[in-house]
């Protein structure tokens, strides 16, 4: 899918309905994951201007999770929920759940990393002693993603993105 129409003010109608009727189609079909992970994907980007999608996106995750509870991607996007909702600490556990699953994959030490630092960033953590220690591990996590991304040739994946995540600066953070 492609973010920026989904986000884009003059398809909203368009894109809402064209959503309604995946929904229609995931609910017939039950057992395809994909239609539900699509379904959350699509309703994420939608609360990047409206918070109250996260409520429909995670009867989505959740759902997609059900049926493939041991598959990391629908992990992440069920902690990346978690984390719009505010439940920073059920979604972290879920990003070491993706971790465990296959602790060879970089991307989900960089969700993880992500996830901790969101949680270490926020209001409800910042400048607390549990703050401290999500940003501490949000820094171990993105330098296990970096590693394992250059272990695997992954050229994308650099030092300086990472940094740009576990020490946002007031700049970057007022946008």
């Amino acid at each position: 899918y492609d973010a920026r129409l989904v986000r884009a003010k003059e398809f909203r109608p368009l894109v809402v309905t064209a959503l309604e009727a995946l929904e229609d189609s995931a609910e017939r079909e039950r057992v395809e994951p994909r239609q539900f992970l699509r379904l959350a994907e699509n309703y994420n980007e939608l609360a990047k201007d409206e918070e109250a999608f996260f409520k429909k996106s995670i009867v989505f995750a959740e759902k997609a999770l059900a049926l493939v509870p041991r598959r990391q991607g629908p992990l992440n996007l069920y902690a990346f929920t978690l984390a719009g909702l505010g439940r920073f600490e059920e979604g972290i556990e879920a990003n070491r759940r993706a971790v465990e699953l296959d602790p060879r994959v970089y991307k989900s030490y960089y969700q993880l990393g992500l996830s901790l630092a969101l949680a270490a960033y926020g209001p409800a953590y910042k400048g607390t002693p549990q703050g401290e220690v999500f940003k501490r591990q949000a820094i171990e996590a993105l330098d296990r993603a970096l590693d394992l991304a250059k272990e695997n040739d992954y050229g994308f994946l650099s030092r300086n993105d990472l940094e740009n995540v576990s020490s946002p600066s007031e700049s970057r953070r007022s946008r």
